[in-house]
């Protein structure tokens, strides 16, 4: 009922917002630009700071609305991929968290009060009131790829961007590389060691690319959201939510990713058709014979990344058992170390005592679906079978073809268990880490095969290089100073100095997880933005001023030059005309390819 209340009342707000902004810019920006005016002498008798943002999602909405707000001679052109903004907002945020999604609404509301003229209004009133932007100071252009249809020296050779913010999050996703074992029949797989999961114990390839069924959080996210990329990837990326041999899904990891998987999965099919999940993904949830999700995590209950608001969804969920195994409370939160990490963080003595409720408790005959957390158990290996087994070695030819006498085609390996090993905490408080506990160390078992049809790996998200931008590769992220790009030359120094100012434009900066790494939450994102825009407009008050004047200032050499592409641009009018068909059926119902978005837009 609280979220059918959310979601009418998000939805009206998205189909009038527009309106009250326009309705009320005069007002409010004049009196707000009156106000800024006074604390900036520089309004409106020198060069605007112009500013290229790439990327629409949290990060570069907020770097958008801090530069505009605490630099009034400012100009923002922002930079999307894709036709839509609001990257992870859109594609990330479960849709069953509407409260969540809502953030969009005042992202939107900073674009509608600073973007373009809407030339294409026939309506008179709202030409009149579309005057108002006389002097607009936001520009969006979507559909188009940094480092594929512009590149970096294109930009630089227009001479009119002072600065360039990437925000461009994280494209990619750490991997396991777990090693593989083919199984038959009843054979037992063979003892393992492994590594726990680190990021040292990553990499960029996977088994996941050659075993049918193992995937990584972020495709299935991105699937069930709708990202364009991702509209076919039950096909191309062979997803199968109804496994033939196994009712069991897992899902590596303990973060808050990891839990909005599992939750989708076994979720009441209902409950997801009042959300704005996507049709094709709500069918295939709906034909789907996963029963039982179990989520593995290396480190114990104390440590795990998932928020309390998290957890505790998972004790609501309607028909589904909530299975936690006291004995894994027992074994992460008796010791010392997180004892006292318990003690130090209201937040985990919450979840501690959440865990502890739920923990024991037993299954109810009404509860069809099962979500299991388990604790201080880190993946080894994952066994596999091979699918259209009933061919022979001697029947089957190069892949893709049919021998004659055989009608299935040359057999693919498909995950059919993982071998988990049982871990154990060790190091001071906040410090600890997961350690392998030897096969015989003990009473009990420390090894154990959980049969499954279906792995989520969800260890972690990362930034990927764009053009020739410097990137640290330890870390994943752009290589930066508290938002400052810094190259290997020295060309943008580490520190503060007299060289600054004397930097050919535009000088290059980051926000968000492609400056920190994939951490926090969406409104971790304000504190990130504004110490990257504090740099942004700190930097530019230094500038040699003879550089500055010879820049030009007209924008539309940047109309011009993305132009060029050949692409259609789209404008911020554009994304109300797609956000308005999308808000026409209750719940929302977004475009999921870029075809369908372009078309609507003719």
């Amino acid at each position: 009922m609280i979220h059918k209340q959310l979601r009418h009342s998000s939805t009206h707000f998205r189909n009038n917002f527009y309106r009250r902004c326009l309705a009320s810019f005069h007002t409010t920006c004049h009196h707000r630009d009156q106000v800024d005016s006074s604390q900036d002498s520089t309004l409106g008798t020198a060069s605007p700071l112009r500013v290229l943002i790439v990327g629409s999602g949290p990060a570069g909405f907020y770097s958008t609305k801090y530069l505009l707000k605490d630099h009034p001679n400012s100009v923002v052109h922002m930079m999307e991929e894709l036709p839509v903004p609001y990257g992870l907002v859109r594609f990330g945020v479960a849709p069953d968290h509407p409260e969540v999604k809502s953030v969009e609404n005042d992202f939107a509301e900073v674009a509608a009060l600073y973007s373009e003229i809407n030339d294409n209004n026939d309506n008179d009133a709202q030409k009149e009131q579309d005057s108002l932007f006389s002097h607009s100071r936001f520009h969006y252009h979507g559909n188009l790829s940094f480092g594929t249809d512009v590149s970096l020296d294109a930009i630089r050779e227009l001479n009119y961007f002072h600065a360039i913010v990437f925000c461009v999050g994280a494209q990619s996703n750490k991997s396991l590389n777990l090693p593989m074992q083919k199984i038959n029949g009843d054979s037992e797989p063979r003892q393992t060691q492994s590594t726990p999961i680190s990021s040292s114990s990553s990499s960029s390839s996977s088994s996941s690319s050659s075993i049918k069924g193992v995937h990584s959080a972020r495709d299935f996210v991105n699937w069930y959201n709708g990202h364009p990329s991702y509209r076919n990837y039950e096909v191309e990326g062979d997803l199968d939510l109804s496994p033939a041999h196994s009712d069991t899904a897992i899902v590596i990891g303990q973060g808050n990713v990891a839990l909005d998987c599992a939750r989708i999965l076994v979720k009441d099919r209902d409950a997801l058709r009042k959300t704005d999940i996507t049709d094709y993904a709500l069918k295939s949830l709906e034909k789907s014979t996963i029963k039982r999700c179990i989520v593995i995590g290396r480190r114990g209950h104390v440590q795990a990344a998932f928020t309390n608001k998290e957890l505790r969804e998972l004790t609501k969920l309607d028909g589904v058992w909530l299975n936690i195994d006291p004995a894994d409370l027992d074994a992460g939160g008796s010791n010392k170390a997180s004892l006292a990490e318990i003690k130090d963080s209201r937040a985990r003595k919450r979840s501690d005592k959440l865990l502890r409720q739920s923990a024991g408790r037993a299954r109810d005959e009404s509860e069809e679906r099962e979500l299991q957390l388990q604790f201080l158990w880190s993946p080894a290996e994952y066994l596999y079978q091979d699918e259209n087994s009933d061919c022979g070695d001697d029947q089957v030819k190069e892949e893709g073809e049919v021998d004659d006498n055989c009608e299935t085609r040359k057999s693919k390996k498909v995950i059919s268990g993982l071998v988990v090993q049982r871990t154990r905490l060790e190091g001071e408080a906040g410090k600890q880490r997961a350690i392998l506990v030897d096969e015989d160390e003990g009473e009990t078992t420390n090894l154990q095969t959980l049969n499954c049809g279906l792995v989520l790996e969800s260890i972690g998200y990362k930034s990927e290089p764009i053009d020739e931008i410097p990137f640290d590769f330890e870390n994943n992220v752009f290589a930066n100073q508290r938002g400052r790009i810094v190259f290997e030359d020295d060309t943008i120094p580490k520190e503060k100095d007299d060289t600054k100012s004397r930097i050919a434009p535009p000088q290059l900066y980051c926000a968000g997880w492609a400056k920190r790494g994939p951490s926090g939450i969406i409104g971790t994102n304000i504190l990130d933005a504004r110490e990257t825009i504090f740099h942004v407009i700190d930097d530019f008050k230094e500038r040699d001023p003879e550089m500055l004047t010879s820049m030009t200032e007209d924008s539309r050499v940047v109309d011009n030059l993305f132009d060029q592409t050949g692409k259609r641009v789209v404008s911020w009018n554009d994304v109300r005309v797609l956000h308005e068909q999308e808000t026409q059926t209750d719940p929302q119902k977004k475009f999921t390819t870029v075809d369908d978005m372009m078309r609507a837009l003719d």
